[in-house]
């Protein structure tokens, strides 16, 4: 299908007509139609009825007809962005993160720092890493920040190059056990263990299917021996489980100044687990001032953590 094709199925629904059609596209009739004809012998459809009454769409062409419109709208978008604003591009900041809720902090102060210029921000969260790769991949975003863990790391970071992105670590992050005041453990002066703590309710972070939380269960090793679960889509929906319950969680813990101080965090000191946090983005390709700014923000609190 050739882009001026576009316009001549758009014109040909709206007239009817070949012939008048021809005269609205600059073009004689019979190349109109020889084009019409080529378009639908390539889709293996037919788009018109054709009747001494003009034109009628078949149940094809009109399912055909929505996508044209879709296409020549962003045709549209696109000849006005490069034709008659060929000065001014309204320059933008788009995240993605995957459940790295400490990162909306940072995203507000990047927001802060260009109050005074034209600039479009936009923040993403998802509990998939496919999806973060996947808006990364297509230019949906500038960067995601996303969580690795395990053995899974090296198998990630090479599938990231093989697939044209590039990958940089923020931090690496001692994982916490998370109670509440109702837990008793919550008063304890020693270390908590990850054995004394599947008596209790487990809260994970996530859907049902991909919750973070399972993972990370599996990944210690105690699923298995945890008495139930509890599934949370929100970050302030967890906090709330376990400062309300006997649940527990556990969590990077990413920044101490958490303003959660009903739930209290305890280093998982058996063994040294730790989550890694980074960013990814396209190669070959410049961040932004903003981009840039943001990671700054992260970085220096990172550091100072």
């Amino acid at each position: 299908m050739k882009l001026e094709q576009i316009a001549q199925v758009i014109s040909l629904t709206n007239t009817g007509s070949f012939t008048e059609s021809a005269k609205r596209l600059y073009m004689s009739q019979p190349n109109l139609s020889q084009s019409i004809k080529q378009l639908e012998a390539e889709l293996g459809n037919t788009i018109f009825d054709r009747s001494p009454n003009g034109l009628t769409l078949t149940p094809f062409g009109q399912e055909y007809l929505s996508h044209l419109y879709a296409v020549q709208n962003e045709l549209n978008a696109l000849n006005e962005f490069c034709y008659n604003q060929p000065h001014h591009v309204r320059r933008s900041l788009n995240v993605v993160t995957m459940n790295c809720n400490w990162i909306n902090d940072f995203f507000s102060k990047t927001i802060s720092n260009y109050e005074n210029f034209q600039i479009n921000f936009s923040l993403y969260n998802t509990e998939n890493l496919d999806t973060a790769i996947e808006m990364v991949q297509s230019a949906s975003c500038d960067l995601a920040v996303i969580s690795l863990i395990g053995q899974e790391r090296k198998e990630i970071l090479k599938k990231y190059h093989n697939i044209g992105l590039e990958y940089h670590k923020i931090c690496s992050s001692q994982l916490y056990i998370m109670v509440g005041k109702n837990n008793p453990l919550y008063y304890s002066k020693e270390p908590i263990t990850l054995k004394s703590v599947t008596q209790y309710p487990y809260v994970n972070y996530g859907s049902f299917q991909k919750a973070i939380g399972s993972y990370l269960a599996r990944y210690l090793g105690i699923s298995q021996f945890i008495q139930s679960n509890i599934w949370v889509n929100t970050n302030s929906a967890l906090y709330n489980v376990v400062a309300n319950t006997k649940a527990f969680t556990i969590s990077a813990n990413v920044l101490r100044n958490s303003p959660h101080s009903d739930v209290k965090a305890f280093p998982l000191t058996e063994l040294p687990h730790f989550i890694e946090f980074g960013w990814i983005k396209l190669q070959r390709t410049h961040l932004s001032d903003a981009a840039s700014d943001f990671l700054d923000f992260v970085r220096t609190a990172m550091s100072q953590d």
